[in-house]
């Protein structure tokens, strides 16, 4: 047995404990373990990988009584499928930080980086049977995972990025896999024009902000309804108050606090407090009374200012929405932040939770907000020309679960058109750059004296393993195609690449198959990092609590009661002279 001296005060190990043989896992078998779990998370999504793989249908159970599970998703994103397998092993825990990160910096490629990560580990495993250290293996996918960037770089074509057809040929790569083929060219026409507008000219390239971008999916219609709106939408719940359906040259006050009195301590900071007595008839008769002064003295503020539309991301009370609706004022209560946002963008105007302060100076100028109710759901728009970027994408679809998938492939299509204008080189698809980068580390294995080549090869039969899947997805026997691949860039075809619509190789240059760069140097080393990352845990603990933690002593009654006073919130009174802190009476 091993003592660990305070190896963590708080959680996990206590501050010294024992641990058993049974606490630990040797090395070999620790690497196995490892290695078979990433092999089984490369394997689950192999499926979905190219334009014609499949879906996975993700359920979530509703108890333990045996209720049949409710459909949770239905999909074939990389990270969807990774974020929401819940993972509780710590490897899988890895896959799924490696994935939200591809997304979060490049948007795609998540599937080609987690498999790849599963056919690198699994050939690791192999040289590892044979006697290779894992250092070895470590350094080998090192110096492979650094010919392999370069070779990328030098395989890349220029992409004109103010040249729409070439924008064109990035989103449809990118999008195919989640979009209908019958819709596909529509849908480009789409977010092609989206990004353009969205966009913003630079000196040496294009800036775009994907949150510029609202896609609304309403799920009615079809697909080929969708279209885009120069503006804002947003969904929000029927009022019981009649409001104006149109206001043209609208003035929108942006509101960030609660339109209602509260006794809430966590309500501290807005002063609008009632405190009554409970035990007094009369106290709670007037209660409604003050309330209803309170919120209407909020929308007389507001109205003073020149607002005749008011946005909030709280809850408006129903006095004040009267209020508003007598006066011809359109109010929206609970509106989400990302989309308060989005408003303000298109219409300018002022944040404020102070409405003492608010002026006209505060407020969004519009020149039209309108609403209109779609399939049993109410929509606000707001358009303006305040940020001519902000847009948004009315997405139709017969059901959410199509929807869904349908916004995931327009989110895919805007990510790609970004990274082209980031870095405006791009490579060919369809597998033409994996199998040319494949059969040059092979050539640069051969120079390799060490065993090192061994790594090296694998990492190149690795990139091969994706070639074939792209086959079998597409329902053609790999073993041929791929021989004819190999044979076609080793005679200098390094555009040749899989069609998995005709089953046959083709010229990808010529299909404008292309993806950016970006996405393809990302997934190498990501990749190269994470396979890193497991094969050197070489050892696993147990933590468990010892137990040895002395309990802590009961507190006794004077010291609870001390806390709970503490505890209690420190509310603002009513009185007849206005809202006064405990301590300022005496003031």
């Amino acid at each position: 047995m091993k003592n660990i001296p305070n190896a963590k005060q708080k959680g996990g190990f206590a501050p010294s404990r024992q641990l058993n043989d049974s606490d630990k896992t040797g090395a070999k078998e620790v690497r196995v373990t490892n290695i078979a779990l990433s092999s089984v998370i490369g394997e689950m999504l192999e499926p979905g990988f190219g334009p014609q793989g499949s879906k996975k249908l993700m359920t979530v159970v509703q108890d333990e009584l045996g209720w049949a599970p409710d459909i949770n998703d239905l999909t074939s994103d990389g990270y969807t499928i990774i974020n929401g397998a819940n993972f509780t092993n710590p490897v899988g825990q890895m896959f799924a930080e490696t994935a939200k990160a591809v997304s979060d910096e490049v948007g795609g490629g998540v599937k080609t980086t987690i498999i790849l990560i599963g056919k690198l580990l699994d050939k690791a495993q192999k040289l590892l049977d044979n006697g290779l250290h894992p250092r070895t293996i470590i350094d080998g996918y090192q110096k492979a995972c650094q010919k392999a960037v370069e070779i990328v770089t030098n395989e890349t074509v220029l992409c004109n990025i103010h040249d729409n057809a070439s924008i064109r040929k990035i989103a449809s790569t990118a999008m195919r896999n989640k979009i209908p083929h019958n819709s596909i060219q529509h849908m480009i026409d789409l977010i092609t024009k989206a990004a353009e507008e969205a966009s913003e000219e630079q000196e040496k390239d294009r800036k775009l902000d994907i949150a510029n971008i609202k896609v609304e999916k309403i799920e009615n219609g079809l697909l080929s309804e969708s279209y885009l709106f120069d503006g804002w939408v947003v969904s929000f719940p029927m009022s019981r108050f009649e409001m104006p359906e149109r206001i043209e040259n609208a003035q929108v006050a942006f509101i960030t606090r609660p339109m209602e009195a509260f006794s809430m301590g966590q309500y501290s900071k807005y002063g609008d407090f009632i405190k009554i007595d409970v035990t007094k008839k009369e106290n709670i008769d007037g209660f409604a009374e003050k309330e209803k002064e309170i919120a209407q003295k909020m929308a007389q503020k507001i109205v003073a200012s020149g607002a005749n539309v008011v946005i909030s991301n709280w809850n408006i009370n129903d006095v004040a929405f009267e209020y508003f609706s007598k006066r011809g004022v359109l109010a929206f209560k609970r509106i989400l932040m990302p989309d308060l946002m989005g408003i303000q963008k298109v219409t300018g105007g002022i944040l404020t939770d102070n409405l003492d302060e608010l002026t006209s100076e505060f407020l969004g100028s519009s020149e039209l907000v309108y609403t209109q109710k779609m399939y049993e759901k109410e929509y606000v728009f707001f358009t303006g020309k305040y940020d001519s970027r902000a847009k948004a994408i009315i997405l139709h679809g017969g059901s959410k679960l199509f929807v869904d998938e349908a916004a995931r492939g327009i989110k895919d299509g805007l990510s790609a058109i970004r990274e082209i204008y980031k870095d405006p080189r791009a490579v060919y698809g369809g597998g033409a750059l994996e199998i040319e980068v494949a059969s040059q580390l092979k050539k640069f294995a051969n120079e390799i004296r060490t065993k090192e080549q061994l790594a090296i090869t694998a990492f190149a039969e690795a990139l091969e393993e994706l070639c074939k899947i792209l086959c079998k997805n597409a329902g053609v026997d790999p073993l041929d195609m791929i021989s004819e691949l190999k044979l076609r860039h080793e005679n200098g075809e390094k555009t040749i690449g899989i069609e998995p619509y005709k089953k046959i190789l083709d010229d990808m240059e010529k299909l404008g198959v292309l993806e950016p760069v970006r996405i393809k140097l990302q997934a190498l080393n990501s990749a190269f990092e994470t396979v890193e990352v497991i094969l050197r845990i070489d050892y696993s603990l147990a933590a468990k609590s010892s137990g040895e933690t002395k309990p802590e002593e009961p507190k006794t009654d004077e010291e609870i009661e001390k806390i709970e006073q503490d505890m209690v919130p420190k509310v603002l009174e009513t009185t007849a002279e206005g809202y006064k802190q405990p301590w300022e009476k005496n003031l």
